[in-house]
């Protein structure tokens, strides 16, 4: 009986093991996603500094 509950746990513990890398490559690729996303909205509406008019003349 030992034996089967040892090898439950192994299975189990395995299986977690197992699951824990995949969701946390699962995350990593949900915020590089979400990362580029906020990037390019950002960029899309950035401020970009106005051209210059010029020297000014004399008064």
């Amino acid at each position: 009986m030992i034996a089967a509950h040892l090898a439950a746990a192994l299975v189990c513990a395995w299986w977690l093991h197992r699951g824990e890398q995949t969701t946390f490559a699962l995350l990593r690729t949900l915020s590089t996603a979400a990362d580029r996303t906020v990037h390019r909205l950002l960029a899309f509406f950035a401020v970009r500094p106005a051209a210059p008019l010029g020297p000014c003349a004399p008064r």
